[in-house]
């Protein structure tokens, strides 16, 4: 099965930081020494590209603001950083990135309690970085940014999930940690959870996320997260506990369907499984994992038919997901198998056809296709499928027997002889091949032979 699927990591919302600086840039944009009448109009343009960007209007906001970094170039910094904030909101990372260059080329060398927005100016160049998925840069601004300003909790909780997207997860922990030292930042315990569980350290994980709820009783994702954790070190009462909590506050979470329904699926509790699982697809149409756990769930239950229903619709959904394909065919396999068994021999065949169409290395799949060809005396077909069996697996003693027992069945009594020794050498107790082998010396006439085999098959 499938891993157990890990919550969303909670990065720091930028739209509350960028409010933050957008009030910062609207006031600090009165900021301009009105010495001249082009300094006036840069204020005015800066103030009123201000209020186009609160409004959610970018494009008027990027006009104002570029007017006034033209009208006032030697002191545009605000308008940059109002222009880049614009940018940012509008996911033009590059141009965004551009301009808070440009404000951080004018004002290079300022403390942050002379000039606090210049902090500002990296931290939104940082996030935009990481947006671009550039996380040295990223990293690099964010630490720029705390030496500005060292008590700057935002700073260490964006530097700690850039660490996490590098899979450094012992600085980020380290930036958690001192997010958390600061107060207000109770998420902070819930990602150095996450980060604890990328590191395979379960403990402070279930340590960092009780600490979590109890700062947010309401906070589903994380009941959801430490149940994947009790889960992963087998306490399934624990997580299902954990999961039905994050479901009764948030009644549409899918994925705490789903993972609940791992863990019934793992005590064997199918139709509690099947339940969870289907309750998954209703809130997420295109949930591929759900139909994959229920396709095996009614596998379980010998319910081949809506096994193969759910598999087949997860490769259709995921395609490339290897697992998918290979379920999906052992689920054909089991069905062609039980077809086997109530003596049906074509859909027997039809099953096995389609497990080598999705899986052409499935020597079993030849075998037993061969089994049933054998079973409708199409012996040709039979030894055909055999081969590919032993050409798969060479030390496959079924199939050599099988094959000898094809060749015996067409009369031919030398490659029926040599395949059931070939079997016998690979499996020395093999009943079977001692038996049918002494029957076919019996038609050469070896009758020795076939009294010691017949011998050594009773014993």
């Amino acid at each position: 099965m499938k891993e157990i699927k890990f919550g969303k990591f909670e990065r720091f919302d930028p739209d509350a930081k960028r409010e933050k600086a957008g009030e910062k840039i609207k006031q600090h944009g009165t900021a301009f020494q009105q010495s001249d009448k082009d300094e006036n109009d840069a204020h005015s343009y800066n103030d009123r590209g201000a209020a186009y960007y609160k409004n959610g209007d970018y494009d008027n906001a990027v006009t104002d603001y570029t007017q006034a970094i033209e009208l006032s170039l030697d002191d545009a910094y605000h308008a940059y950083l109002g222009r880049a904030e614009t940018y940012y909101d509008k996911s033009d990372y590059d141009n965004a990135i551009a301009d808070l260059t440009q404000a951080i080329k004018l004002k290079p060398d300022l403390a942050y309690a002379a000039y606090p927005m210049l902090a500002d100016a990296y931290f939104l160049r940082g996030e935009a970085y990481y947006d671009k998925e550039d996380y040295d840069n990223a990293i690099s601004d964010f630490t720029h940014e705390i030496e500005l300003h060292p008590m700057y909790a935002d700073a260490y909780h964006s530097r700690g999930v850039a660490y996490y997207a590098k899979g450094d997860y012992d600085n980020a922990i380290t930036d958690f940690t001192h997010e958390i030292e600061r107060p207000n930042y109770p998420d902070a315990y819930y990602n150095r959870g996450e980060a604890y569980y990328a590191k395979g350290d379960y403990d402070n994980v279930i340590a960092d996320f009780t600490h979590e709820i109890e700062l947010k009783p309401d906070f589903a994702e994380a009941y959801h997260n430490r149940g994947a954790v009790y889960y992963d070190k087998g306490y399934y009462d624990n997580a299902m506990t954990d999961y039905t909590q994050a479901i009764k506050l948030k009644p549409d979470y899918a994925d705490a369907y789903y993972n609940r329904g791992k863990a019934y699926y793992d005590i064997e509790v199918y139709d509690n499984a099947i339940s969870d699982y289907t309750q998954a697809i209703k809130l997420k149409p295109d949930y591929a994992d759900a139909y994959f756990g229920r396709g095996w769930a009614y596998l379980q239950k010998s319910d081949y038919d809506n096994a193969i229903e759910n598999l087949t619709q997860a490769v259709e959904l995921n395609p490339d997901v290897y697992i998918y394909s290979k379920e999906l065919a052992d689920a054909y396999f089991d069905r062609g198998w039980a077809y086997y068994d109530k003596g049906d021999y074509a859909n027997t065949i039809a099953d096995y056809t389609k497990v080598i169409e999705l899986n052409p290395y499935y020597a079993d799949a030849y075998f037993w296709r061969g089994r049933a060809y054998y079973d409708i005396e199409v012996y040709d077909n039979a030894i055909s499928d055999y081969t590919q069996a032993i050409k798969l697996e060479p030390d496959y003693a079924g199939a050599y027997s099988w094959r000898g027992e094809a060749y015996y069945a067409k009369e031919d009594y030398e490659n029926a002889i040599a395949n059931l020794t070939k079997a016998i050498d690979l499996k020395p107790d093999y009943a079977d091949a001692y038996y049918n082998r002494g029957k076919a010396y019996y038609k050469k006439g070896y009758y020795g032979n076939t009294i010691a085999d017949c011998t050594k098959a009773t014993h």
